[in-house]
C-alpha cells in the first residue's frame, strides 16, 4: 500500500495533494501534517513511500525534515521527497537538493505533480504484485 505524508501549512494544498493521490490510487494511505512538530510525530512511528514537504511552516523549516531523513533513510522507509516552496531562494534549494527527489516551485501545476504521483503509485503496484509470494506462486 502506498503511504504518503503531506506536510504543508496550507489546508488547500494538503487537500489538493490528497485528492490527487487518492484519484490515482484509492488504496493509498495519506497522512497530513501542518507543522514540523506534527510531521516528526508521524515519522517517528511510520514509514512513507512519498513525502510532499513544504519549506516554510509555522514552527520552522520543513526542509530540515529531509535533512533528518537523509541521516537514516532506512528508518523512515527511504521515501521519495518532493520539496515545495513559493519563497526559497535558489541557493537554499541547491544546498539542500541532495536530500530531495524533486523540487517543485509553488504555485505548482497539477501536470507537474501527477507524473510524480503516478511514478510512486506504479512502483507501489509492482512492489505489491511482485513482492507478494502468494501471487508469484499462482503464476
Amino acid at each position: 500500500m502506498l503511504r504518503v505524508l503531506i506536510v504543508d501549512d496550507n489546508p488547500m494544498v494538503r487537500c489538493l495533494l490528497r485528492v490527487l493521490v487518492k484519484n490515482e490510487n484509492t488504496y493509498a494511505e495519506t497522512t497530513e501534517a501542518h507543522s514540523v512538530e506534527k510531521a516528526l510525530f508521524f515519522l517517528a512511528g511510520n514509514k512513507y513511500d512519498l513525502i510532499f514537504l513544504d519549506h516554510e511552516l509555522p514552527d520552522g523549516n520543513g526542509w530540515e525534515i529531509a535533512d533528518i531523513i537523509s541521516l537514516e533513510p532506512e528508518k523512515f522507509g527511504k521515501p521519495k521527497i518532493i520539496a515545495m516552496t513559493g519563497s526559497a531562494f535558489s541557493e537554499d534549494v541547491e544546498v539542500r537538493r541532495k536530500n530531495f527527489s524533486r523540487f517543485i516551485k509553488k504555485p505548482f501545476d497539477i501536470g507537474e505533480i501527477m507524473p510524480l504521483i503516478n511514478e510512486s503509485c506504479e512502483k507501489d503496484r509492482k512492489t505489491n504484485y511482485y513482492g507478494n509470494k502468494d501471487l508469484q506462486k499462482q503464476e
